[in-house]
């Protein structure tokens, strides 16, 4: 497994961190990751990876949820120095948006004190923003009034379990959605969801 060299770590990373940044000052509204010729192994996007790439370090970890598991966590582990860990421990954990729910009561929802140290998941779905999704209805932080967000590919089991999980603010998950043509959106633990 070989670094990426189309990547900058620090002008790519930053504008990948601002587009993160408004997308989760912002539930529901759509970015687009800018595209780069990766070389990402089968079982993750290509603006997953960027979200990893903007996000991850050597002071957090992660892990992987999926077949291609092994091959994932040596790409991102070469590329961002970040450690894979246990899915109980993780900062960060990457699946695919119907995966089982069951996952989501395993991650780190942070402490009252310390309710940063919680899980960021970051899932891949069919697509964001089509017709034909399952329609998301977002309020709370962020959103004058309701936005609405269409989502492929995602399972209504894993929103359940967020929203069961989220329903105890400040701590919960935040959810970070991204779709193969490069777009992200986020919901993050202070919004409400209906469907």
């Amino acid at each position: 497994m070989q670094r990426e060299i189309q990547y900058d770590e620090i002008f790519d990373a930053q504008e990948h961190y601002r587009l993160l940044l408004d997308s989760m000052a912002r539930p529901g509204k759509i970015n687009v990751m800018p595209r780069l010729e990766l070389t990402t192994p089968p079982g993750i996007q290509a603006a997953g990876a960027l979200v990893g790439f903007a996000l991850l370090n050597s002071d957090v970890s992660f892990y992987i949820d999926g077949p291609s598991a092994e091959e994932v966590s040596r790409y991102l582990l070469v590329n961002t120095s970040a450690r894979p860990a246990e899915a109980e421990e993780a900062d960060y954990v990457y699946l695919n948006g119907t995966a089982a729910a069951e996952i989501l009561y395993r991650l780190k929802t942070g402490t009252l004190p310390y309710p940063e140290n919680s899980a960021t998941v970051i899932a891949a779905v069919e697509e964001l923003g089509g017709e034909t999704g399952l329609a998301l209805t977002l309020s709370g932080p962020g959103v004058d009034g309701e936005r609405k967000l269409s989502v492929t590919g995602l399972d209504v089991a894993l929103l359940e379990a967020l929203v069961t999980i989220n329903a105890e603010f400040p701590l919960g998950i935040d959810l970070v959605l991204t779709d193969p043509t490069g777009r992200i959106a986020c919901i993050p633990r202070s919004s409400r969801v209906r469907w």
